[in-house]
């Protein structure tokens, strides 16, 4: 599969018309994928002040295939972790994709001051929001499909590793900024 077809696949898991396994079973598209990854979350911290979004996604990659690993081990379909992350990652990019032009509508203005409130940046929350929950929803599809469940329990499974990387990035930040753990 060449890269045309890779990314036209990635983007048809996000429209909910192709499925993880889809996708070739590569550990060169995990790599490829995951530096893709990284380099559109480096232009995003190009863009803002701090720059912290290169930190966060090294640990959504680190934390993702740990737990998704560890997910199809304990449903016997560790086969499946190279397309399962591939897609995962690959949705995130999209994801990024998406709402880059959502970021730059919530950028300060130029006199330094975010306004909050604005019209503009209202409509820009929303659109973030309703992003997020399309994000969440192509997540519990990929790991439905990935782990054979059902959606009820993708739900769930999506949610417990949103709260895992939660505690990942709140732990990463609190041993960066005090040298321990915040709890």
């Amino acid at each position: 599969m060449d890269t045309q077809q890779v990314i036209r696949t990635i983007i048809d898991i996000c429209l909910f018309r192709a499925n993880p396994q889809d996708l070739p079973a590569s550990r060169n598209l995990v790599f490829g994928v995951a530096l893709a990854l990284i380099g559109a979350h480096f232009i995003i911290d190009l863009l803002q002040h701090p720059r912290n979004s290169v930190p966060l996604v090294l640990i959504e990659i680190v934390v993702f295939g740990l737990v998704v690993y560890g997910l199809l081990f304990f449903r016997g379909f560790t086969g499946r972790w190279l397309q399962t992350y591939s897609a995962l990652l690959g949705a995130a990019i999209f994801f990024v994709f998406v709402s880059f032009p959502l970021i730059l509508i919530l950028l300060p203005e130029t006199d330094g001051s975010l306004q909050l409130m604005t019209t503009r940046n209202q409509v820009g929350m929303v659109l973030i929001f309703m992003t997020a929950i399309w994000s969440f929803a192509v997540n519990m599809h990929i790991l439905r499909e990935a782990l054979e469940t059902t959606k009820l329990i993708s739900f769930f499974i999506t949610i417990g590793m949103i709260l895992v990387l939660t505690v990942a990035v709140v732990t990463f930040y609190s041993v960066m900024s005090s040298g321990r753990p915040a709890f």
